[in-house]
């Protein structure tokens, strides 16, 4: 056979060769390519649900601590709620092939460059609705709910730090009410409140007292308020701490079941008079546990309390085992949540886990008495592109 001929039919060889191998390297890339994007596009999902979740607790954090401060430097409170959150995303992929069919060094095959490429690209938008109006005077100003309460208690918050945070009475014992003004003429004080709240607290802590819906009354209207109903046990009723509980609260120690409603008077006997703050009234009681930087006190910022000697009253005992909101002229590193107000960093330690569990309690309170909030037309909406 003439050489040449020979030569000629091992080219077309290596060629087909180089083809078949270029298809299946071909087919390869663009199979991998196919589930780099399905792979990536669980990541997007993923990654971007815990972006957005992480990022809407921080900052909903942050609103409402803000506002906790500005209601001591007495200044209105502002909410914008976050009512649609969307993104769209963008995915483009090219898969580039180059090769040199030409005879290979003996043992080598012909080269062959893949080159594919996969971008994404994200474009999040999110609707503002500011808290004004209907809603501002349901979520803000009306005092919370019997049922509110009763759904914070079943969600495992304690009886102790409900009714000191979020309770003006109880039966007209008085949580210091004047806490909760602006500018109060004395330092209001709740001993025997928290005495009270002490004695429930221990006696549930013991199983002696049930606390649950009261069956008996039931409201007509399903979205109006209801009645609670708290039990005392036979044995607690005659143990010392609950005589004192019956006593402290005028009820008549024969019954034992007791009918709980959100009134300002009319306890004692069967009833007992439940008077809950309304959420402002709640976040100005928690931001007199701020300490407030001496320059902003001394340049009449904030209201200080003196007594008749002229000494400066403070609240720190009033907010005992409730909320210290701590103050400093550098960034917090160990800060639960921190903002930045008049000059000033106000932020929550991440070590005081009582402080911690207030301000969760009064964010979950403002969520429970906002109910859902609804998609509306566009007031204010923020692209913000990656």
């Amino acid at each position: 056979m003439h050489p040449g001929v020979l030569n000629c039919g091992e080219r077309r060889t290596n060629i087909g060769q180089a083809d078949r191998r270029g298809r299946a390297i071909l087919a390869l890339a663009i199979a991998v390519t196919v589930s780099g994007c399905a792979s990536i596009s669980g990541g997007v999902l993923r990654d971007s649900r815990e972006q957005f979740n992480e990022t809407a607790q921080i900052t909903n954090a942050e609103q409402l601590l803000h506002n906790i401060v500005r209601m001591r430097y007495a200044s209105s409170p502002y909410f914008l709620e976050i009512s649609t959150v969307s993104t769209s995303v963008t995915m483009a992929w090219c898969l580039g092939v180059s090769g040199n069919t030409a005879s290979a060094v003996p043992g080598l095959s012909p080269n062959v460059v893949i080159s594919p490429s996969l971008s994404y690209s994200q474009t999040p938008s999110f609707v503002f609705q500011p808290l004004t109006g209907d809603k501002l005077g349901r979520q803000l100003l009306r005092p919370i709910d019997m049922r509110t309460l009763a759904l914070l208690r079943t969600a495992g918050w304690d009886l102790r730090e409900i009714l000191l945070v979020l309770v003006d009475s109880i039966n007209g014992i008085s949580n210091a009410p004047a806490a909760t003004q602006f500018a109060p003429e004395t330092l209001p004080e709740n001993a025997e409140f928290r005495h009270v709240v002490s004695l429930l607290s221990r006696l549930e802590g013991q199983g002696l007292i049930q606390l649950g819906i009261d069956s008996a009354i039931a409201p007509q209207d399903a979205r109006a308020d209801i009645a609670l109903s708290l039990q005392i046990d036979r044995a607690a009723a005659s143990s010392p701490e609950g005589q004192e509980l019956i006593r402290k609260l005028a009820l008549d120690p024969a019954n034992l079941t007791y009918r709980l409603a959100a009134a300002a008077s009319g306890g004692g006997g069967k009833n007992i008079a439940v008077k809950p703050r309304s959420i402002l009234a709640a976040m100005r009681y928690l931001s007199k546990g701020i300490d407030v930087p001496d320059i902003d006190a001394r340049g009449s910022l904030v209201p200080v309390l003196r007594d008749a000697g002229g000494s400066e009253l403070v609240w720190a005992t009033l907010m005992r085992d409730i909320m210290h909101i701590s103050s400093s002229d550098t960034w917090p590193a160990s800060a639960y949540v921190r903002v930045f107000h008049n000059g000033h960093w106000f932020y929550i330690d991440n070590a005081d886990l009582v402080s911690k569990q207030s301000f969760a309690l009064i964010e979950t309170a403002f969520a429970l008495q906002a109910g859902e909030v609804p998609p509306i037309s566009t007031i204010l909406t923020l692209p913000i592109s990656r």
